[in-house]
Parts: structure tokens; C-alpha cells; sequence
């Protein structure tokens, strides 16, 4: 019997984290020993090409041990945002501006919810504050109960969706326009987008 795949994980059971895209010059027999030491012995494969090596995690746990050794070593790579790890975002509505961010993080977190991140949000044209903010909660199985809740920090405010920015990258300096790299999560200055050899700050 054939018990060659027996270590490979069930494809239907856990979607596989985003592959790693390395461009850094490596010695391919210690890197992957290395990455069988960080990722504990389970299963993870390599891809190769003329500029690059695209590695493959089939774990959440192997995956971030993996990106934080690479970090960690200013090895040149990116990844993308894995499902399991992207932020749950919402808006919240007429809170005034001036609301301090601790205090929304404590009201939240008393309501069940752990935020990642709070965003003031700004009039794009003459900077004035606005009684808007944008949250990124950590990911959980309850975080669409978020909308439900109607007063916060002593103000009645409503709690919506974030709409998607539909807007096409481009350059701040030159308005270059850049072919889009979705989700990227993880990027070195090495490996951040080009256009024409030439770095670019993109919205």
C-alpha cells in the first residue's frame, strides 16, 4: 500500500495558508531544513523559478512561524492576507471625533469584541475630522454581532459594513498607475511593486 501522501492534510478540511514568494539568493537544502525545523516537521513544498522560490504551508501555525523567521532575517519576500487572518472592518457612525481611541477599544472589548485597529477618519479635501471611525476587529465567529449594537460611549451611533476601495493604485509622486497586488500583507522594500525599475509610494 502506498502511504506516501498519508502526512499530506486533507485538502477539504483547512484551506491552506497564501504561498510565500522568496526572492532572496538561498542555499535550497539548508532553507528547507530550516522550514521543516520551524514548521515542526509538517508538510510544506517548494516551487522554483528563474527570480524566485514560492513556498507552500499547509498550516496557520506553520505559516506565521515561517513569515516571522523571514522578518525576523530581512530575507526578501511577500505573502498575502489569509482568510482566517484578515480583520473583520465596520464603520462606525456619529461618534464625535474627539472620542479618545482607548475608550472605544474598552467599550468594544466589554461588548465581546477584540479590535486590531481604530482609524479616525478625515474629510478628504479639507482634513476636518469627521464623527466617523473606522475598527478592525481580530477575527471572530461572532464579529457580525457588531452591528447590532446601538450606543457606544455615551452616544447613540450606528455600526455598518465597510464599503470596498474600488480606487486603481497609483503613485503619490507621479500618479503612475500599478498593476493591483490584492491583499498583499507581507512585503520587503525589495519586493514592493515597480513600474519601468522605478519604486513608487502607491495609495
Amino acid at each position: 500500500m502506498d502511504d506516501t501522501n498519508e502526512n499530506i492534510p486533507d485538502k477539504n478540511q483547512t484551506p491552506k495558508p497564501p504561498p510565500i514568494f522568496i526572492q532572496a539568493q538561498l542555499n535550497f537544502s539548508n532553507f528547507c531544513f530550516k522550514i521543516k525545523e520551524l514548521t515542526d516537521s509538517t508538510v510544506f513544498d517548494c516551487k522554483s523559478s528563474t527570480n524566485k522560490l514560492r513556498l507552500q504551508t499547509y498550516s496557520a501555525d506553520s505559516y506565521r512561524t515561517v513569515i516571522n523567521y523571514l522578518k525576523e532575517n530581512n530575507v526578501s519576500f511577500h505573502s498575502y492576507q489569509s482568510k482566517e487572518l484578515k480583520a473583520f472592518r465596520a464603520v462606525i457612525r456619529n461618534l464625535h471625533p474627539t472620542t479618545d481611541l482607548s475608550f472605544i477599544k474598552k467599550e468594544l472589548l466589554d461588548s465581546g469584541f477584540t479590535t486590531r485597529n481604530i482609524m479616525p477618519v478625515f474629510h478628504k479635501l479639507t482634513k476636518t475630522p469627521l464623527p466617523i471611525f473606522f475598527i478592525d476587529l481580530e477575527p471572530g465567529p461572532t464579529n457580525a454581532d457588531i452591528f447590532k449594537i446601538t450606543s457606544l460611549c455615551y452616544t447613540i451611533v450606528k455600526i455598518e459594513p465597510a464599503h470596498p476601495k474600488r480606487d486603481i493604485p497609483q503613485c503619490h509622486r507621479c500618479q503612475a498607475i500599478a498593476v493591483p497586488l490584492l491583499n498583499v500583507l507581507y512585503a520587503t522594500a525589495a519586493t514592493r511593486p515597480t513600474i519601468k525599475g522605478v519604486k513608487h509610494t502607491l495609495t
